[in-house]
């Protein structure tokens, strides 16, 4: 019995023995380029690897290509040919050759190209402008203080792509493809291509819009003779004297706030003979409207003579202004309590002109009917 067990351990042992000899590792087939890069005037450069065309591509600027050490990392337990570490020529594409564990190839082309430009210090922002309200406004270059400034108004600031000119073979920090936020002041860095920086701050100054509209002056011409207007801001009325003279063709002179707009425009020849409306807008948009009036009656004064006394029901009062004309159609005069109209009788009415003014001196009679209070 203790033989045949002795027989069945030794064919066991002999068969797991048999399992473990079948586990065998298979060589890889990985022959890849995974990292090629070079150091050039202590800068590293790496290269850009690409597996559909097997090239990889470098750029280097004023660089000695033909004596260049590069550093290069291949796929685990392959091998490359020409090795990493090894000066090699690149004046001309390289051909590296990858071979995986289990032998198989692949080739990849290096290209370094070379950009030759002149070196020079030359740092400068020759252009910058920004698209503000519709339109591309250009910047003032303070070169010796390096300020960039602009002024503007009501402006929105944010996000905007700046157009920027600089030296030929110089860099800029940020690109000009980066938008910014001008409200607050913007540095940029222009670099030469033989390093040397220079710093640039671009202020724009953004001022709100004004919101002033007033007239300030407003006058007329026939081209003989002129007269100055009042300019009534509360009641928004402008009124001048031109007497008989023709008022029909008039040129007008306008003082308005800065910014500000008017229309009729400026200098426009306008007929006077009626009231005509100016509008005059502000820079923010708000708008003001003016009626112009040639000739306006005005009452200067009331009373007994030149005396001003109380007024009484069967009174006669002298009424003194400018062009009371009460032969033109609906002229009368009242007394106005605010709420309702008293019409006045006329006694008489005498006119004197000097200066382009009639001067106007009217006698009337407070009806008995008219109401009187303390």
């Amino acid at each position: 019995m203790k033989k045949i067990l002795s027989i069945l351990s030794i064919i066991v042992l002999f068969s797991c023995s048999k399992t473990e000899d079948q586990i065998i590792d298979t060589p890889s087939s990985e022959n890849y380029i995974l990292d090629f890069r070079i150091s050039v005037k202590g800068s590293i450069i790496i290269g850009t690897v690409n597996e559909t065309d097997n090239t990889i591509s470098l750029t280097t600027l004023n660089a000695n290509v033909e004596n260049i050490l590069p550093v290069i990392t291949i796929s685990a337990n392959s091998s490359i040919s020409p090795k990493s570490n090894v000066p090699q020529d690149f004046s001309e594409p390289v051909i590296y050759k990858v071979t995986s564990e289990d032998g198989s190839e692949k080739t990849y082309e290096v290209i370094i190209t070379n950009q030759n430009i002149s070196i020079d210090d030359e740092n400068q922002i020759l252009f910058f402008s920004l698209p503000i309200g519709g339109e591309n406004i250009e910047g003032e270059i303070d070169e010796e203080n390096k300020i960039i400034n602009f002024n503007v108004a009501g402006a929105d600031l944010n996000d905007i792509y700046p157009t920027i000119q600089i030296s030929e073979n110089a860099t800029i920090i940020p690109s000009a493809n980066e938008a910014q936020d001008f409200e607050q002041e913007i540095a940029y860095t222009i670099i030469a291509s033989d390093g040397t920086p220079s710093i640039y701050r671009v202020v724009v100054n953004n001022r709100p819009l004004s919101d002033e509209n007033s007239l300030l002056h407003f006058s007329v011409s026939d081209g003989i003779t002129s007269s100055e207007a009042l300019i009534d801001e509360t009641n928004g009325i402008i009124s001048f004297s031109f007497g008989e003279l023709d008022k029909s063709s008039l040129t007008t002179t306008i003082s308005l706030p800065e910014y500000a707009t008017i229309s009729p425009e400026i200098g426009t020849v306008q007929d006077f003979s009626e009231p005509v409306i100016y509008t005059v807008t502000a820079e923010n948009g708000d708008v003001k409207e003016y009626k112009v009036i040639a000739n306006l009656p005005l009452i200067s004064n009331s009373g007994f003579g030149n005396t001003i006394l109380k007024f009484f029901s069967g009174a006669e009062m002298i009424v003194n202004g400018e062009f009371i004309d009460l032969t033109l159609p609906n002229s009368k005069l009242f007394l106005f309590d605010g709420v309702n109209e008293y019409p006045l009788e006329i006694n008489s009415a005498t006119n004197t002109w000097y200066n382009l003014i009639q001067h106007s001196r009217v006698s009337v009679q407070i009806p008995e009917s008219t109401p009187t209070n303390a």
